[in-house]
């Protein structure tokens, strides 16, 4: 029987241990899980939800009291944020005439971070800041995307945190329009 180089049995087992993470990671961060249903209702009906959007008016939720409403929590930064946000601007693109309201929450450091993005990349649903308030109203967010969808009577129905495929999206989405 052949001895294995200790050196050799270290870097095998190295290797098996890159791949099983790598693995590990993509399928957590890619998996599209279903979607958690929630019966919370946001009370946008003070003026504590009228977030100042980063080019624009003001976001004021109350004026889309009647649609429904997508709030997507990400960052220039997070991979799959990047990946899903094609599918919010086609979304939003297709339905918006249905009464779909798309709205982006950057959890950047910086509002200059994500002024720079985009202006490379065309948004079509407006794009506001993180705050203490916009926290207050849905919650701690523990990974992203995390995206919340509202009914028209503003009751969060769905939560989905992680990456969402179009189809899954376009199917909530549907079911409430």
């Amino acid at each position: 029987m052949k001895k294995i180089p200790l050196k050799q049995l270290i870097n095998t087992f190295l290797v098996v241990l890159l791949t099983v993470s790598s693995a590990g990671f993509l399928y957590f961060t890619f998996y599209d899980t279903p979607p958690q249903a929630m019966q919370q209702t946001v009370d946008l009906d003070s003026k504590e939800l009228i977030i100042e959007a980063i080019h624009g008016e003001p976001i004021n939720f109350n004026s889309f009291s009647s649609k429904v409403i997508v709030v997507n929590f990400w960052a220039t930064w997070c991979g799959p944020c990047l990946i899903e946000i094609p599918a919010l601007i086609s979304l939003q693109q297709t339905y918006s005439s249905d009464d779909l309201q798309i709205v982006g929450i950057s959890l950047d450091d910086s509002a200059d971070s994500v002024k720079a993005f985009l202006k490379k990349m065309s948004f079509n649903y407006p794009i506001a800041m993180s705050s203490y308030r916009i926290k207050k109203k849905f919650g701690e967010i523990y990974s992203i995307p995390t995206t919340f969808i509202l009914d028209n009577t503003l009751t969060i129905k769905h939560k989905l945190q992680g990456y969402h495929s179009k189809n899954t999206l376009e199917s909530i989405i549907i079911s409430l329009l």
